[in-house]
């Protein structure tokens, strides 16, 4: 491949399992984590990435879980220590820690400063009463004294992941908590919805006197209002930033480009040249399988060609007032100008996206309000 690829690190254990959450995370005591046979064996994930892959650098690098700061920053210096001797890692990567405000304190990120320049904190609310109806494990007050912390400890890239719509949240209650949010100074804000899903505490034991659907949207539109009138750029549809800090690892995602993942439950995407030919891999869920695993490319799953178009733009449609072209399209899809054209005419002809240009679309206001409409016309016959 020899171009500069995107790596997710998961690590896949957190102190307790939030009852909303429906990643591949597991509950565990810090000390019950089998921290060296992990290492090991994501280094050697890593390894049989980079033979695949063959990346030029590494342009961005998420850490994501489960609570990837449960463990000792010592094994995240150890871990880039050994990715480095097989990879670059541009100077200029942004490199990303998911963190929760309980498993942190100044030394730790002072430590952890050594190898990652973005934080994201899993904050979810600044309201006790709030962050118990969801059982999150930390109160306000540590996750205002962290996040202070990190901006004291000269971190200028900080998102905070902020939920609403939470059991018996008024929207006077959820403005209150985005505005508290701001008054941090956060560079970046995740602002989204608490969903439930099926396969979570949640989705079994619903819990009551959630908000309806009215007024969740009136949260959402209000919060939005909010977030630009404070200067906070909507650039995907629930990531807000300012001064352009855009999330860089996830707008590869969202730019349907190649990824390295490692770790248990991971995800990677790979373009094989040479087949045009574009491949999923996925790491075994379970830790105790993943440590076990011997051919970590056995799960590598060729995407059908018919399929390419919905799975880009189910994830390029993520992005806001986007502009998309052909030409982009066809370097990393493998799909023909002729293709597209005849795969995008029926979203032309029902206004989910308009021709600017011979080469460049939109999508519309339509397109996003309706968009698994959209989605819809782009499924496999």
């Amino acid at each position: 491949m020899n171009k500069p690829v995107s790596l997710y690190i998961h690590i896949p254990w957190c102190l307790r399992k939030c009852p909303y959450c429906d990643f591949n995370s597991y509950g565990t005591a810090a000390d019950r984590i089998p921290k060296e046979k992990y290492f090991e064996t994501l280094m050697a994930n890593f390894n049989a990435m980079a033979d695949l892959y063959n990346p030029a650098e590494l342009k961005t690098i998420f850490i994501g879980g489960g609570t990837p700061s449960l463990l000792d920053p010592e094994f995240f210096i150890n871990l880039f220590n050994g990715i480095e001797q097989r990879v670059h890692i541009n100077s200029d990567a942004e490199i990303t820690m998911e963190i929760n405000p309980k498993t942190a304190d100044r030394k730790k990120l002072e430590s952890l400063s050594r190898i990652i320049n973005r934080i994201s904190f899993g904050v979810q609310s600044l309201s006790d009463r709030f962050l118990k109806s969801i059982r999150r494990i930390h109160n306000a007050e540590e996750a205002e004294s962290i996040v202070r912390n990190a901006r004291s400890l000269k971190f200028d890239n900080i998102n905070l992941d902020i939920m609403y719509g939470l059991p018996n949240q008024t929207l006077s209650d959820c403005l209150k908590d985005l505005e508290k949010a701001i008054s941090l100074n956060p560079d970046h804000i995740s602002w989204y919805e608490l969903t439930v899903e099926d396969d979570t505490e949640f989705g079994r034991n619903p819990p009551e006197n959630l908000p309806d659907s009215d007024l969740l949207a009136d949260m959402s539109e209000a919060g939005i209002e909010l977030l630009k009138k404070e200067g906070y750029e909507r650039y995907e549809i629930s990531n807000y930033c300012r001064d352009g800090k855009k999330c860089r690892h996830n707008l590869t995602y969202w730019n349907f480009e190649d990824y390295m993942g490692i770790g248990a439950g991971a995800h990677g995407k790979f373009s094989d040249q040479k087949e045009k030919q574009i491949y999923r891999i996925a790491q075994p869920d379970n830790p105790a399988t993943f440590m076990k695993i011997q051919n970590f490319l056995e799960n590598r799953i060729p995407v059908q060609k018919d399929s390419i178009p919905f799975q880009y733009f189910l994830n390029r449609a993520r992005l806001m007032n986007d502009r998309f072209s052909l030409n982009t399209i066809t370097e990393t899809t493998f799909l023909t100008r002729e293709d597209l054209t005849e795969t995008l005419k029926p979203l032309e002809k029902k206004l989910y996206i308009e021709k600017i240009s011979d080469d460049e679309y939109r999508i519309t206001k339509k397109g996003y309000t309706f968009n698994n409409e959209m989605l819809v016309e782009l499924l496999p016959d």
